[in-house]
This record gives C-alpha cells, structure tokens and sequence, in this order.
C-alpha cells in the first residue's frame, strides 16, 4: 500500500513456510497471553491458514514477475509455479484493479472452487462420524 503497488511483495518471503511458522508463532504466543492454554491450537489454526493461502497463490494463474511462490525461503530463494492452475489471474496492481469489474470472473472461480472444497470436506468429516 505504502509504495503504490499491492503485487511488490505478494509472493516473496511472505509466501514461505518459514513465514508461516513466524506468524503462527507469533499470533499463538499472543493468543496464550490473553488466553493460556489454547496458544498451540490458535498458531496450528494460523499456520493452516496461512499455508492454505500459500497453497492458493502457488495454484494461480501469474502473468507478472516473478512467477510463483518461494515455499523453502530463506534455504532456497527459486519461486515455485503450479503447471496446472486452478484459479485464475486477477488484476491487483492498485486497490482500484482489485474491485475491477475484470476480477468478477476470477472472484466467481474461486467462490466455486471454495464452495466445493468446504462441502468435501463436510461431507467427508460426516461420513467419517
């Protein structure tokens, strides 16, 4: 936000698991102060989070450098890119480009590919008891 392009530092460091781990570390080690006992289970439900998005970004159509993810940062600096892409490419230069009209198909997409994730995943955990 700060210097006028949103997409700068989208898939660098911050799309690490090493990221992941900080952050959930972090939100838990907050999340037992205010709370103890449930620190593990606040940074386990961020670190999934935060992995998931990772796991999305890593499954998206990218048409700007640099292409993909860096998951093994700060032991390996390659960006990795999903050859299958499951979500297509939004405009997210600017705020602006994100709530563009052109971004309403791509938003759809992953509206749907969410939407049947959620149900497997109900089902499945349904079946299961």
């Amino acid at each position: 936000l700060l210097i006028g392009d949103l997409n700068a530092f989208h898939h660098g460091p911050s799309h690490s698991l090493f990221w992941g781990l900080l952050v959930a570390a972090g939100v838990g080690a907050l999340a037992a102060e205010v709370r103890p006992g449930i620190g593990m289970v606040v940074a386990g439900a961020v670190f999934a989070l935060v992995a998931g998005h990772q796991a999305a970004v890593w499954l998206c159509q990218d048409f700007s450098e640099p292409y993909g993810v860096m998951p093994w940062w700060p032991l390996d600096t390659s960006y990795l890119a999903s050859p299958w892409p499951v979500f297509l490419a939004m405009e997210k230069h600017t705020v602006r480009e994100v709530f563009s009209p052109a971004n309403l198909g791509p938003a759809w997409r992953e509206l749907w590919v969410g939407a049947i994730l959620l149900v497997a995943a109900t089902a499945t955990r349904i079946h299961r008891t």
